[in-house]
């Protein structure tokens, strides 16, 4: 709740299918972001600008992640595939 997640949280609550939905969308950081980027170059009008990552407690993980992925330490995994880190 202190975090901003609120509103979304209290609506997955009321709405257990939801919730449901949600767990099978559960993807790794990886998966999201190659999603993210294929999205936007298919769709250049795309309002998406930069992602906010929410660490949850795993600040030095995170910042590790991103620093890896910003210094282009990673491979992709075929063309419809998510990256792994090197």
């Amino acid at each position: 709740m202190r975090c901003g997640i609120g509103a979304s949280l209290n609506s997955l609550m009321r709405n257990t299918s939801a919730m449901s939905n949600l767990a099978r969308m559960a993807t790794s950081p990886d998966e999201m972001i190659t999603g993210i980027i294929r999205g936007v170059v298919a769709n250049p009008v795309s309002r998406i600008v930069k992602p906010h990552f929410f660490c949850f407690g795993g600040l030095i993980e995170t910042v590790s992640w991103v620093r890896a992925v910003r210094e282009g330490k990673f491979e992709l995994q075929g063309e419809t595939g998510p990256f792994a880190l090197q």
